[in-house]
């Protein structure tokens, strides 16, 4: 699927899926862009894009597994086609969507989506024997709002985003460029390529990577800074720079996480006269794919560029706009029909496997206050 084509809601190949099947072709096209956003959301403290609450996300992605459960032959076969395992796994976001739930207002679009996902979610986890405390109070809520009619409660005082947002401490010396001692001899950024690590390690813009090459003595240092992602492992984990000096052979610099940053420097063979042509890169070693892997790629594809990676970034801005919209619909009546759907019949809007996903509204409210 061509990601440029993505950025600016062009592409046929998806309202052709959404058109066709009727409903569980919407919920495989759903699907089958939700676990895309899992893998490659180009999240972006620098950039100004929120982050997926991957919990939140897991859940509606359950109920989506559940709704589409037929298209599965062996699900121990097939990652991430248990419904049940990804309710287990991602439960820690049960309780606060509850509490979403119970403060929209009846018949918005936000409250019908809501009460979707989280019926199928109680569907999926009864099926699968799940008994859990997150689920038993699942199960109790819906029973009293089903026979009841428990009252509406006050929006969170910290907004939806603030239910689900996890702390990301940034100190911000991110994107500086930084003097590695001695006398500067160049510095500059490099180029974030997001197939060569796994998502959730660097944050996604593009001026990420940042290097400073020094004379310190008769030494020929570069430093290398990167911006961690807010969700990356502080220990355990080793990125590295690749780094080119005027098409020579590659150096690689072992890079550690420190608060906000991957960083790492040591020695390289600079010229003497005149500004070296330096290339820098970021990898996971052992995990880099190779050249046409990634966000949008196919094996046949040429290396990604960055028009694709800007592709990616807009497809996400456009989407959380739409999201941004979505929720300040609260009162806006038009409800969603059907429990096992993810719209109503007749709304005339062929992209609709494609409406934000819940995680993409509580990002959108978060962003008012992060960015």
């Amino acid at each position: 699927m061509p990601v440029g084509s993505l950025g600016d809601g062009r592409d046929e190949t998806l309202a052709l899926a959404a058109g066709r099947d009727g409903a569980l072709a919407r919920a495989a096209g759903r699907l089958a862009f939700g676990h895309w956003a899992a893998r490659w959301w180009p999240a972006s403290y620098l950039d100004g894009i929120p982050a997926l609450e991957p919990d939140l996300l897991g859940l509606e992605l359950a109920a989506l597994t559940h709704t589409c459960q037929q298209l599965f032959d062996d699900v121990e076969d097939q990652p991430d086609a248990d419904a049940a395992e990804l309710i287990d796994v991602h439960a820690d976001a049960l309780g606060p969507l509850l509490r979403w739930w119970r403060s929209a207002p009846p018949g918005s679009v936000t409250a019908g989506r809501l009460d979707a996902v989280l019926r199928l979610i109680d569907d999926a986890a009864d099926g699968a024997g799940l008994d859990g405390e997150a689920v038993r109070a699942l199960r109790a809520a819906l029973e009293s709002r089903g026979t009841a009619g428990e009252p509406l409660e006050p929006a969170p005082a910290a907004g939806v985003g603030g239910l689900f947002a996890r702390g990301r401490d940034y100190a911000l010396a991110a994107g500086e460029l930084r003097s590695a001692g001695g006398r500067l001899i160049a510095r500059s950024t490099g180029t974030n390529d997001w197939r060569r690590y796994p998502p959730g390690f660097v944050d996604a813009a593009e001026h990420a990577v940042t290097w400073t090459a020094s004379a310190v003595g008769a030494e020929r240092r570069i430093e290398v800074d990167v911006v961690a992602d807010g969700s990356a492992p502080a220990t355990d984990v080793r990125l590295a720079a690749e780094v080119d000096v005027n098409g020579g052979p590659a150096h690689r610099v072992l890079l550690a996480r420190r608060d906000d940053l991957w960083t790492g420097r040591a020695e390289v063979d600079l010229p003497d006269g005149g500004t070296p042509r330096v290339e820098v890169g970021v990898l996971m070693p052992g995990f880099d794919p190779g050249p046409g892997h990634g966000p949008g790629q196919g094996l046949d594809r040429e290396p990604s560029t960055r028009a694709d990676r800007d592709a990616v970034r807009a497809l996400a801005r456009r989407r959380l706009a739409e999201a941004e919209g979505e929720g300040a619909e609260q009162g806006s009546g038009r409800a969603l029909e059907r429990t096992g759907e993810w719209a109503s019949e007749g709304t005339g809007e062929d992209h609709e496997p494609f409406l934000p996903f819940l995680a993409e509204i509580a990002a959108a409210a978060s962003a008012e206050e992060d960015f």
